[in-house]
């Protein structure tokens, strides 16, 4: 004779359906952000990257992956860039995400540079230490800014040359 052995195995149908469907939103989630995405290992390896952070850097879809992310910084900065890495990754996570937005230059694919707005935060993936990075162009706030400044520096010019005293 033969035995047969019924299991149920709709729980477990059901845990790998919804991880599936966690993993899809998430996917879609990534992919729609407006604002560039990197995460990196301890080591500063690229393991993950959006396609806004692709098309800011002039990179093609997973050209970036397993790249240091020193590559998208200027290479007279990248030392610089390496020791301040090394230091966030050795500082608590509180104290890491309280502070840690910054504006950089950023290096694309064909080499031509970019002001960028980059806030790091600490993260857990598969149980070890990674670094989530999110990075805005800023290029054309900072010529504003320039511009203003320029600007206040001709009024303040005109006005400490001006014959005639100026009161407010």
């Amino acid at each position: 004779g033969a035995v047969l052995t019924f299991s149920d195995i709709s729980d477990l149908r059901r845990a790998e359906l919804a991880q599936q469907n966690s993993e899809t939103r998430f996917r879609h989630v990534w992919d729609a952000s407006q604002e560039g995405l990197l995460v990196s290992n301890s080591e500063g390896s690229i393991v993950l990257v959006n396609p806004a952070l692709e098309a800011m850097f002039g990179y093609p879809p997973g050209e970036l992956v397993g790249q240091s992310v020193e590559v998208l910084v200027p290479e007279p900065l990248r030392e610089h860039h390496k020791q301040v890495r090394k230091n966030f990754s050795h500082t608590s996570s509180q104290t890491r995400n309280a502070r840690m937005v910054r504006d950089i230059r950023g290096l694309r694919r064909d080499g031509s540079e970019f002001f960028a707005e980059i806030s790091l935060s600490s993260l857990m993936m598969d149980g070890a230490p990674h670094v989530l990075a999110s990075a805005s162009d800023i290029t054309e706030r900072k010529r504003g800014e320039d511009a203003l400044r320029d600007r206040q520096f001709k009024l303040n010019a005109i006005i400490g040359y001006s014959p005639s005293a100026l009161s407010v």
